[in-house]
């Protein structure tokens, strides 16, 4: 015998249990008595209750905020390299797969970007396991491996 024939559901989507379920509120149902304008199988809490709540929470806040006032001053970011001096160009990079793949994918030179974004000369360097992880990855990897063994990467080992 032939295998039965599954038909496709179209536009269903995933059941959720709604806020008003009478499931999520047994244990309430039990605990306190149901207010009269709510029906007797619901125990839900009344707009007024909620508005007491989040005035309640929002007093809360502002007691705790009241007392301390915390600001951090900004740093110029043009001092980083009065205080760091041994960062110079040209400088080297270490590229991994995911940097490669990624440019690939964007259609992007990752050399070129790099300069762009450093404002300076760059030395891509690449490690020989990453070079061994482009070639485990196959044919799918195959232009970024051609990449990857260019003339622009200076090859670590």
């Amino acid at each position: 015998m032939g295998k039965a024939k599954k038909t496709r559901k179209f536009a269903q989507m995933k059941r959720m249990i709604g806020q008003r379920d009478s499931r999520l509120y047994a244990s309430l149902q039990s605990s306190k008595p149901a207010p009269s304008n709510a029906s007797p199988s619901l125990n839900l809490p009344t707009r007024k209750e909620n508005q007491e709540k989040q005035d309640a929470a929002q007093q809360a806040s502002k007691a705790k905020s009241d007392g301390v006032i915390r600001e951090i001053p900004n740093q110029p970011t043009h001092l980083f390299f009065s205080h760091n001096t041994s960062l110079t160009p040209p400088y080297q990079i270490l590229i991994d797969t995911n940097f490669l793949s990624l440019s690939i994918h964007h259609k992007l030179d990752p050399v070129e970007n790099l300069m762009t974004a450093l404002c300076a000369t760059v030395t891509p360097l690449i490690t020989d396991c990453v070079l061994a992880e482009l070639e485990k990855l196959g044919s799918k990897y195959r232009l970024a491996l051609q990449t990857a063994k260019g003339k622009a990467f200076e090859r670590l080992s």
